[in-house]
């Protein structure tokens, strides 16, 4: 069997690991979901033994629950509580360090720092589209830019929405077309293999696929399809830029905020924020001082503060 071309191929599902095996066998780490308490959370994973096989997630406004199912499959959890733009733009990271020598001279030097070769495995197609609009902001910024060109992305179609999801009214799934290096859907006995980069065929080609027959493709149209229909809650987008701003002083707004606790999970959650802030860290015999970048939140108390006092001290 010979792979060729952008697919689709069929990969068996007792063959997942043979997928796991192309992806290290250039030196990557792979990153993708796990179940670990009470969640789906996103870690690094050595073999399909490490997905949660068999987890549905069951979501609503402000409820969140995993239950069990005797199904086998891997993918089926839903969007978990985390986002990948912690791996393509960390929460932490150094910029620069300042060194007093022993004659009390200053010197600074900026840090650069390697890229992981990461693989992540498991994208959905809006989390693609969040890692995209996230790119357009930031990926001016050098040490982003190569995150991003330094991780392989194998996004997940999906077969089942969770009860909050609404990509269908945003053009923004539940299939993906563009922007993956490689792309699987879930069958029953079979993953069909999309690639969608030349990175993504590559890869593909170390597996040595067999092609994927008509009614393989038909289904995963058939798939995404029932998915879309099944989701509860749809977005006008029409008009939607206007209407929210015409909606400026709505009442509506002010019965938010009296729940919110100006924690910041949100925008930390959140996969397409990027405000950060700049600390500094000295040492204990003032001898080294390293800016460091950090994840902020505009609803922190410190985020507003310029000289002078806060230009917004109400949540």
């Amino acid at each position: 069997m010979i792979t060729a071309g952008a697919g689709p191929w069929l990969l068996p599902r007792a063959d997942l690991g043979r997928l796991f095996d192309a992806l290290r066998s250039d030196g990557r780490r792979v990153i993708g979901p796990r179940a670990s308490s009470g969640a789906i959370v996103l870690d690094e994973i050595d073999g399909p033994q490490d997905l949660p096989e068999g987890w549905r997630s069951d979501q609503a406004p402000g409820s969140y629950r995993l239950r069990r199912t005797d199904d086998g499959r891997v993918f089926d959890y839903g969007i978990g509580p985390g986002s990948w733009k912690q791996f393509t733009y960390p929460p932490r990271l150094p910029l620069s360090v300042a060194t007093r020598t022993a004659d009390g001279d200053v010197t600074f030097t900026t840090v650069t720092q390697d890229p992981p070769r990461l693989a992540l495995l498991g994208v959905r197609a809006c989390e693609l589209a969040a890692l995209g609009i996230l790119d357009r902001a930031v990926l001016g910024d050098d040490d982003e830019r190569r995150r991003r060109a330094a991780a392989l992305t194998v996004v997940v179609e999906c077969a089942v929405s969770g009860g909050a999801c609404f990509c269908s009214s945003m053009g923004t799934g539940p299939g993906a077309e563009d922007g993956f290096d490689l792309a699987l859907t879930e069958l029953a006995d079979h993953f069909l293999v999309r690639a969608g980069s030349d990175a993504g065929r590559a890869v593909a080609a170390r597996l040595s696929l067999a092609p994927a027959a008509e009614e393989q493709a038909a289904a995963r149209v058939a798939q995404l399809a029932a998915t879309a229909e099944s989701m509860t809650t749809t977005v006008a987008v029409d008009g939607l830029p206007q209407r929210l701003r015409a909606a400026a002083e709505s009442p509506r707004w002010d019965e938010i905020s009296q729940r919110c606790l100006a924690c910041g999970a949100c925008t930390l959650l959140c996969p397409t924020c990027f405000c950060s802030s700049v600390e500094q860290q000295s040492d204990l015999d003032a001898t080294e001082s390293v800016s460091e970048r950090r994840w902020d939140s505009c609803f922190t108390g410190s985020f507003a503060a310029v000289a002078g006092g806060s230009f917004r001290p109400r949540v």
